[in-house]
């Protein structure tokens, strides 16, 4: 653990408020739970008297948001975090505090775009697997079926396509966060 880290119990409100050099300045954050599934995540200036209203979700810079990911990767997080980036929807899936799958709205993020800036597809080989692609027969799949993947190359594209949704979420100036445990999945 941090030697650095500040733990303090609110005994009246039941939540633990964290202070670490890893957080902004002048920032504090305060995790709760809510009924059995949701988390919450506050943050709050030190110096102002926020409201301690419950809140699901929150609007953070990325610098605050690499805070929140740490301490749901430290405390083995199982759930979803739902990140709006302004242009786009992106759902970050966590398992034991590993983030396992994404996924997002936005086409850049689509499984076909990633490869193909990666060079691991062509342009031809991209539009020839899109027009085939339906709602049963996804973009791997006809991958694997038309030989130009094997299961082992489309696994490698997918953490690849998770890796760069996770990366781009970075680049926003401001996120929409929503965090959600495994009971709240289904």
């Amino acid at each position: 653990m941090n030697e650095n880290l500040e733990c303090d119990l609110n005994q009246e409100e039941q939540s633990l408020v964290l202070k670490d050099s890893i957080f902004s300045d002048d920032v504090e954050w305060q995790a709760k739970k809510l009924r059995s599934h949701i988390f919450l995540v506050e943050k709050k200036s030190k110096s102002s008297h926020a409201s301690h209203e419950p809140i699901t979700s929150g609007l953070f810079r990325p610098s605050e948001f690499t805070g929140l990911v740490r301490g749901l990767t430290h405390q083995k997080f199982d759930g979803r975090m739902t990140v709006d980036t302004g242009d786009a929807t992106k759902i970050l899936y966590f398992k034991r505090g590993q983030l396992v799958f994404a996924g997002s709205t936005l086409m850049d993020d689509r499984l076909g775009e990633v490869i193909y800036r990666a060079g691991l597809i062509s342009m031809d080989q991209l539009t020839e697997a899109a027009v085939l692609v339906e709602r049963s027969r996804k973009f791997g799949r006809i991958l694997i079926e038309n030989g130009t993947f094997s299961s082992t190359q489309l696994w490698h594209a997918l953490r690849l396509q998770v890796a760069n949704i996770f990366e781009s979420v970075f680049l926003a100036e401001n996120l929409y966060v929503q965090v959600v445990e495994t009971g709240e999945m289904a």
